[in-house]
């Protein structure tokens, strides 16, 4: 499961405060440009996705598959 966020920044904002709380990032930041994501595992093994798209690009994903249907 992916939290998405508000924009970039507060992903990286999410990620930073759960390094600070003895979390580790063990995977490379996915960035698409028009979607980015983070992963950290927690001090408990859980692994915690955060992420952002730009909803912009999203419609224009949706309105070209829908002139292609």
């Amino acid at each position: 499961m992916i939290v998405y966020l508000e924009s970039r920044d507060a992903v990286d904002a999410r990620i930073a405060d759960g390094l600070a709380a003895g979390g580790r990032e063990t995977q490379e930041p996915s960035d698409y440009g028009f979607m980015y994501q983070r992963q950290l595992t927690d001090p408990d093994g859980h692994v915690l996705e955060f992420g952002w798209m730009d909803p912009e690009a999203a419609n224009a994903e949706v309105e070209t598959a829908a002139e292609q249907a």
